[in-house]
């Protein structure tokens, strides 16, 4: 997305520090989350106000184990290869193998619910840093940062503002490239700096920007190569979601994180007739809530999808796909559905019905629920080839539909606090 004339393009990113290298540590204002975990069973209890990656079992039984595996070896020998260590940020759903022989100094936290995290793993003289960072786009006399609205212009953006920055701190950039990492766009960036070569990769998801850097000698250049496939094999970044309010019904789902609003979350004339729709860059989501008797499509069906025997269900399901079929023909003459059935499942706990069609655009999967009377469909059409399958089960399986009278309007009460996540390597 290109800013207007005039205006210069912004990156909002809380960064710790700056975006070089020589930035490795914690800045001011972090919270220690976890140190190793092999470290807090020789050391003892963590300090106060630090939480620990793992607590430890009992002293007794700690060091006691220790002695029945050393006995075991020394009769035996090793007779199975060590466990990979797994670092996991579970607030961003994030996971990766930490490199043999790389030891988890600490993970911290930072922000007013520790949002953006850091981590830092060392073996010898060799560092590995994580960061996931809040990340957001802006022109010039906006007063409010908004999502990017694709990776790809995060991380041009990103790539821009750190070169911008080597070259006004005098430090040359060797590699710059956007390429395919881990199996998603990424950005590669690498430096020389006082003696250590540094190769840093970008990712985002439109709510973060994650990077992963890793620091060497530069007379040991290449050494930690293997270290650096083995993390980037292994990485996983969860797709990141916000959750969609439907006015006035107790209705609310989740999509994919900075997806546009189509209908700028206009409050409705009529509360009972309700509708949504969201754009992203590879799906849309949309949403119908109205009382079933008056939506001519669906007015044939029962007031409840529960405790319909098999015979009902397989009369229902015949019915829709005739119907939409039907609908289709009258609107697209001369275009055929390539596929086009209907079937009963569940999904965020109750009964649905659903519609599954592969049509000229792309694929598009309608849930159809139904309570007192009331319907309530959510759509989803996906764009291009990849499969969004995932993402579409997650949305739809986060529904959460409550009885009105409950239900707290926006603004007079947050979400309750979500449990402390704990980081670190298991």
């Amino acid at each position: 997305m290109k800013p207007s004339k005039g205006k210069r393009l912004l990156l909002a990113l809380v960064l710790w520090g700056s975006l070089l290298p020589a930035a490795g540590a914690a800045g001011t204002g972090t919270t220690e989350y976890g140190m190793e975990a092999e470290s807090l069973a020789a050391a003892g209890p963590a300090p106060s106000g630090k939480l620990a990656v793992s607590q430890p079992l009992g002293e007794t039984g700690v060091f006691r184990q220790k002695d029945l595996k050393a006995e075991l070896l020394a009769r035996y020998g090793e007779q199975q290869s060590r466990q990979p260590v797994i670092f996991r940020d579970p607030k961003n759903d994030v996971h990766f193998v930490l490199p043999e022989g790389f030891a988890l100094q600490g993970v911290y936290g930072r922000g007013k619910n520790q949002e953006d995290i850091l981590m830092r793993a060392s073996r010898g003289e060799e560092l590995l840093v994580y960061m996931a960072n809040g990340a957001m786009m802006k022109t010039e006399g906006q007063k409010e940062a908004r999502p990017f609205q694709s990776e790809k212009v995060m991380l041009e953006l990103t790539a821009r503002t750190y070169e911008e920055e080597a070259r006004n701190r005098g430090v040359p950039v060797q590699v710059s490239e956007m390429g395919t990492f881990a199996g998603r766009d990424g950005l590669h960036i690498r430096q020389l700096e006082e003696g250590k070569v540094s190769d840093r990769y970008f990712f985002g998801d439109r709510k973060k920007l994650y990077s992963l850097s890793f620091l060497s000698p530069e007379k040991e250049a290449g050494t930690l190569d293997p270290a650096v496939r083995q993390v980037l094999d292994s990485l996983e970044i969860g797709t990141a979601y916000e959750r969609v309010r439907l006015p006035h019904s107790g209705v609310s789902y989740e999509i994919p994180f900075g997806s546009v609003d189509i209908q700028k979350a206009a409050d409705p004339d009529d509360p009972h007739r309700l509708t949504r729709l969201h754009l992203d860059s590879q799906l849309i989501t949309g949403v119908i809530f109205q009382p079933l008797q008056e939506n001519q499509d669906y007015a044939f069906l029962p007031d409840s999808l529960e405790g319909l025997c098999p015979q009902d269900q397989e009369n229902l399901c015949r019915l829709m796909t005739e119907n939409r079929r039907a609908r289709w023909e009258r609107s697209h003459p001369g275009q055929i559905l390539k596929e086009n059935r209907t079937y009963f499942s569940q999904a965020a706990g109750r009964p649905c019905i659903v519609e599954d069609m592969v049509l000229p655009g792309g694929k598009s999967l309608g849930y159809v629920f139904l309570r007192k009377g009331t319907l309530l469909s959510l759509d989803y059409f996906q764009l291009g080839a990849r499969d969004q399958q995932k993402i579409i089960d997650h949305s739809i399986n986060s529904l959460q539909w409550k009885d009105t009278d409950t239900v707290v309007r926006a603004g007079k009460k947050g979400p309750e606090k979500p449990l402390k996540p704990k980081y670190g390597g298991e």
